[in-house]
C-alpha cells in the first residue's frame, strides 16, 4: 500500500510538471502575447519591437511557430521556408552571425514581373535569392550537397522582399528575427533551372555569377554562388539540422529560399530590380520585380 501511495505520489509530480510545462509553452505563444499583436502589426503594414519580449530562441521559436499559424488564415498554407544570414555581407550588415530559418506561406509567392505596392509592409527590403523545390522526402536524410541534389526538382532565380518590421534605430538580434519570421512577405520568382544531381552541376551551383540592377541599369550587387555557404545547397542541409531540433521535415513540393548573395536594398516606389545568374544552366535565367 505504501508503495502505492508514493507511486500515485509521484505520478501527480510528473503530472504537476507536465501542466506547469503546458502551462509556460501556452503563456510564450499564448495568441494574445506578441505573436498576435505581431499579426495586426504585419496585416497593418506598421513595425513592431520584440526585444523586451523575445529574450531567448526557444520563444523566439514558440511566437514564430504561432505567427505563422495565425497568417495562415490569409496567406494560405505553409509552402517551404527561408534560410537567411547565410553570407558574410548578410552576417555584417545585421549583426547576426549564423544562419536563421523563417517559413513561406502560399500567397506570398508572387510570379516573374510582379509590382509590390510599397505600403504592402512596414519597411519593405529586396534581396537577390535562390529557391529551390523538394523532390522526395528523402531529402530529409541527405548529408551531402550531392545528396540534397538528388532530392530537388528544380532551382528557380528568386527575388525576396522580406518586411523589415523593427521601428528604425532598433537593434536587430537574432532571436528577435526569428520572433517575427525572419521578415517573410513576399518573394517574387523567375523561370525554372532544371537540376543534375552530377558534380559539374554543383560546380557550376558554386561558381555560377549572380547580379542584380535596378531600372537605370546600375550594377545593385554582384556574388558568386559559393557565398551562400561555400553553396548554396549548404543551405538546405542547415535547414534539415534545424528542422529537425523543431521536429518537423521537408515535405515533397516544398520551396526553400537558400538566403541572399549579397545585401539587402530598401525598396522604393517607381524603382524596378532585375537579377541575372550565369554560369547555371542552358542559358541565363533571369527574375524581375518592380514596385510602386
Amino acid at each position: 500500500m505504501k508503495k502505492y501511495l508514493l507511486f500515485l505520489l509521484s505520478l501527480g509530480l510528473i503530472f504537476s510538471l507536465s501542466r506547469e510545462n503546458i502551462s509556460a509553452k501556452t503563456r510564450n505563444c499564448n495568441s494574445k502575447d506578441f505573436a498576435s499583436d505581431y499579426v495586426r502589426a504585419y496585416n497593418s503594414a506598421r513595425t513592431i519591437d520584440p526585444q523586451d519580449r523575445i529574450n531567448s530562441m526557444a520563444i523566439a521559436r514558440c511566437q514564430q511557430a504561432e505567427i505563422v499559424r495565425l497568417l495562415e488564415s490569409h496567406l494560405g498554407n505553409k509552402i517551404g521556408y527561408k534560410v537567411a544570414i547565410t553570407n558574410q555581407k548578410a552576417r555584417q550588415q545585421t549583426g547576426i552571425d549564423s544562419p536563421v530559418v523563417g517559413v513561406l506561406l502560399e500567397k506570398m509567392l508572387l510570379p516573374n514581373g510582379s509590382t509590390i505596392a510599397i505600403d504592402s509592409g512596414a519597411r519593405l527590403i529586396y534581396e537577390v535569392d535562390l529557391l529551390v523545390k523538394i523532390k522526395s522526402e528523402n531529402i530529409n536524410n541527405a548529408e551531402t550537397i550531392m545528396e540534397v541534389a538528388r532530392n530537388i526538382e528544380a532551382v528557380y532565380p528568386f527575388i525576396e522582399v522580406p518586411d523589415l518590421m523593427l521601428p528604425p534605430g532598433v537593434k536587430l538580434s537574432k532571436s528577435s528575427l526569428v520572433a517575427i519570421n525572419v521578415g517573410a512577405r513576399w518573394g517574387v520568382i523567375g523561370e525554372k533551372i532544371s537540376v543534375s544531381d552530377n558534380k559539374k552541376f554543383l560546380q557550376d551551383l558554386a561558381k555560377m555569377q549572380v547580379s542584380m540592377y535596378d531600372n537605370s541599369g546600375k550594377l545593385l550587387t554582384r556574388s558568386e554562388g559559393k557565398n551562400i555557404l561555400g553553396n548554396p545547397l549548404n543551405s538546405v542541409l542547415f535547414l534539415i539540422s534545424e528542422l529537425k531540433q523543431r521536429g518537423e521535415k521537408l515535405n515533397s513540393g516544398d520551396l526553400v529560399s537558400l538566403g541572399t548573395f549579397g545585401t539587402f536594398y530598401f525598396a522604393k516606389s517607381g524603382k524596378s530590380a532585375i537579377a541575372v545568374y550565369q554560369g547555371i544552366g542552358d542559358r541565363p535565367a533571369t527574375v524581375l520585380v518592380k514596385f510602386k
